[in-house]
């Protein structure tokens, strides 16, 4: 047991100063100006080449009608879908005036086959079991005013432990979504 608390406290000490570099703003700023900046179209099938990389990935929308929370709701409500994320009213209702003409952040995730989970959220459809954006088939979200970005995990994170590679994308995750607030997904 006492080996238990040592590990504990020490990995608290570690955790509350690795906080201040990994997750520092400089760092979440860079992470969302890359993603922002190399947005592709959900037609292009550029994700096909991403198999077994570790990243974050984000959907944009470009409305194509202006959104209140409930018109948003009906529009991504599919009765014939099953598991799917759901609208945020929260993290929605942070955004005023929803403008046609401009980007907004859809969905964020992460993952360790950016390949894969991509091509799932695509075309993915109904009952499928996977739970995903679902994005084919849905009338208001298509190639026409959806894309997808992602930042992959630098190769100068040199471990081959899934689970810290896993562990770190979940904190950036964690702090981009705060920091991005997308329309919809995990609080």
């Amino acid at each position: 047991m006492k080996e238990l608390e040592t590990f504990t406290k020490d990995f608290d000490r570690l955790w509350a100063k690795t906080q201040t570099t990994m997750l520092s703003n400089n760092t979440l700023d860079n992470i969302e100006r890359h993603l922002l900046n190399n947005q592709q179209s959900i037609g292009s099938n550029q994700y096909t080449t991403l198999n077994k990389k570790f990243g974050i990935y984000i959907f944009y929308i470009k409305p194509k009608q202006t959104y209140n929370y409930k018109s948003l709701c009906e529009d991504w409500r599919q009765s014939n879908y099953d598991r799917y994320p759901k609208v945020i009213k929260k993290t929605f209702n942070q955004y005023q005036d929803i403008d046609t003409e401009k980007w907004y952040p859809l969905y964020i995730g992460k993952c360790q086959n950016l390949g894969k989970r991509l091509l799932e959220h695509i075309t993915h459809r109904d009952k499928k079991s996977t739970y995903s954006l679902k994005l084919n088939g849905r009338a208001q979200f298509s190639s026409d005013n959806v894309t997808y970005s992602f930042w992959e995990l630098p190769h100068t994170v040199m471990t081959d432990s899934k689970e810290i590679k896993q562990f770190i994308l979940t904190q950036l995750e964690y702090q981009l979504r705060r920091k991005i607030n997308p329309w919809i997904g995990k609080q």
